[in-house]
């Protein structure tokens, strides 16, 4: 694969990673203002993800938005978070929705709350009372350039309460996570395009991934295939070598390398770690902690063997010892 293929295949995977944050967040936050801001800060990420893509000349994904970053963004600087944020919901969101048919109801709608009118459809400032608009005029010859409006307007979802905001964040951060998997769709769709149909004997090459690299992408897919929301999982099904490779991106054989890894004993013999890892998926205990433990959030094993006397028994039900 060429340079130019490898810089999208990363990006692409950056937003990968961003949508199954996004829908991660939306699991596992209770609170509007916790889900707004691990969606906004992946939102940001995202958005530098496809202005790096309109830099790399891949113009499609995001019409006009060349134009666009040479005007609002220093050439030595890079994006800023709240610039980023912008471009991603006034501008990429839209111009992604737009090449889509298959979008959700109301897509985007989640993005800016209606302004309150009243009666005569004038828009209403957060007091109650009608907003005017105000000439903005050059200091140098004193000539209307435009007109603002004389305060910030009242907008419906001002009145929320907490359960309307958490749902209005969470519809919002759906439509953000369909958004950065139909960039994907589009910068697959390029790789097939420009880049030489490898050979037979290169397949394995293309999807071979780093350890690291490897366990950045399993490990979000893995979460979002049980459906762990940080305190426990529901969907305790065992996904497939196969399954998990094509969620994450990644060859089998690499999927294989992290079951081995990460849930067998050391000098194991082959496929104990798989073996392993279905046993943990009787349990929904057994099983939420060893995510846990793979996103860093858990004890050591050795420190799990000794929870292990106290919430499990061999057939995979939970118990606890007094």
């Amino acid at each position: 694969m060429t340079e130019h293929g490898n810089d999208l295949r990363k990006a692409a995977e950056t937003l990968r990673r961003a949508s199954c944050e996004i829908n991660l967040a939306c699991r596992q936050s209770t609170r509007s203002r916790h889900l707004f801001i691990r969606t906004r800060r992946t939102a940001v990420q995202a958005s530098r993800a496809v202005a790096n893509l309109v830099d790399l000349g891949f113009h499609e994904v995001w019409p006009g938005g060349a134009s666009l970053l040479s005007k609002r963004r220093h050439p030595d600087q890079p994006l800023g978070d709240d610039a980023a944020f912008s471009f991603w919901k006034i501008f990429i969101c839209p111009a992604i929705r737009g090449r889509q048919s298959t979008s959700k109801a109301d897509a985007g709608a989640f993005d800016f709350s209606p302004v309150k009118t009243d009666g005569e459809g004038r828009i209403l400032g957060r007091d109650g009372q009608p907003l005017t608009k105000v000439e903005e005029t050059e200091d140098a010859e004193g000539g209307s350039v435009g007109c603002r409006l004389s305060g910030p307007a009242a907008r419906v979802s001002d009145d929320y309460d907490e359960v309307e905001t958490l749902e209005h964040l969470r519809c919002q951060a759906a439509d953000w996570a369909d958004v950065c998997d139909d960039v994907v769709d589009l910068i697959l769709r390029e790789l097939t395009i420009t880049e030489p149909r490898p050979q037979k004997s290169e397949v394995r090459t293309k999807k071979s991934t780093s350890g690291g690299d490897a366990q950045a992408l399993i490990i979000p897919a893995l979460t979002v295939h049980h459906d762990f929301d940080g305190d426990g999982c529901q969907n305790l099904t065992p996904i497939g070598v196969n399954e998990l490779a094509r969620l994450a991106e990644v060859a089998s054989s690499t999927v294989s390398l992290f079951f081995q890894r990460n849930f067998a004993s050391e000098q194991a013999e082959s496929g104990e770690g798989l073996r392993n890892y279905r046993r943990a998926c009787r349990n929904d205990f057994t099983l939420s902690v060893e995510i846990r433990k793979l996103r860093g959030e858990a004890p050591s094993r050795e420190s799990w063997n000794s929870l292990a006397d106290n919430h499990g028994d061999q057939d995979g039900r939970t118990t606890v010892k007094r």
